[in-house]
C-alpha cells in the first residue's frame, strides 16, 4: 500500500518543467595548479643552485685556508734545509753535538791511485794466473 500511495502522490503533482540551466563555464582547475607546481619547481631549482654555490664558496675558503698552512710549513722547511745545508752550521753542528774534531798530521794517510788507462803489467798478469792456479790446486787437493 504505501507503494501504490506514492505512486498516487506522483501523479497528482504538477510536473514541473526543468528549465534549462544556464551553462556555467566550468574553471579549469588543471591550468593554475600546473602553474603553480612549474613555480614550485623553478624557484626550488633556483634555490637548491644558490645552496652548491654557496656550499662552493664555503670548500674555496677551507681550501684556501689549508693552502695558506702549507705555505707556511713549506716556508718553514725550506728555511730548516737551507740551514742544514750552510757549512758553518755543519761544522758546529759536528764539533758540539758529536764532538768531531779535525784529524791531527799523523792520523793523516795518503793514497795513490793509478789512473784507470794503466794496463796490468806482463809481471802482474803472470803472478794473477799462478795465483789463479795454486787455487784450483788447492780445491782440487781437497776433493781427492
Amino acid at each position: 500500500m504505501v507503494v501504490a500511495q506514492r505512486e498516487f502522490y506522483e501523479e497528482q503533482m504538477p510536473k514541473r518543467q526543468l528549465e534549462p540551466r544556464p551553462k556555467v563555464k566550468k574553471r579549469n582547475r588543471i591550468k593554475p595548479i600546473l602553474i603553480v607546481m612549474l613555480m614550485f619547481i623553478t624557484f626550488s631549482a633556483l634555490v637548491s643552485r644558490h645552496v652548491q654555490i654557496i656550499n662552493a664558496n664555503y670548500e674555496l675558503l677551507d681550501m684556501k685556508k689549508e693552502l695558506a698552512q702549507v705555505q707556511r710549513v713549506n716556508d718553514d722547511l725550506t728555511l730548516q734545509m737551507t740551514m742544514a745545508n750552510n757549512i758553518d752550521n755543519i761544522e758546529r753542528i759536528a764539533r758540539t753535538k758529536l764532538h768531531m774534531h779535525y784529524p791531527e798530521p799523523s792520523q793523516t794517510v795518503y793514497v795513490h791511485i793509478s789512473p784507470k788507462d794503466d794496463k796490468p803489467t806482463e809481471e802482474q798478469a803472470v803472478a794473477d794466473s799462478r795465483q789463479h792456479k795454486s787455487l784450483w790446486a788447492i780445491i782440487y787437493g781437497l776433493l781427492d
